[in-house]
């Protein structure tokens, strides 16, 4: 196995679990997929966000983000 990065588990405001990590210049951002319609739907959804773009004003993207 390679180690590619470390997670933080974090609550967005409306109660949500999401978990974001950094690799290199690009955030990772963890997401259940709340909408699952199937079982063969993903349980969670994977977003890389370009992290020199993000400031911490930003971070309501992260919660306000829909999958």
């Amino acid at each position: 196995m390679i180690n590619l990065c470390g997670l933080w588990k974090n609550v967005s405001k409306d109660g949500k679990t999401y978990f974001s990590g950094n690799i290199g210049n690009a955030k990772i951002l963890i997401f259940e997929n709340d909408k699952r319609g199937n079982e063969k739907a993903p349980d969670y959804q994977l977003v890389l966000a370009d992290k020199s773009k993000n400031t911490p004003n930003n971070s309501k993207q992260e919660e306000d983000a829909q999958f």
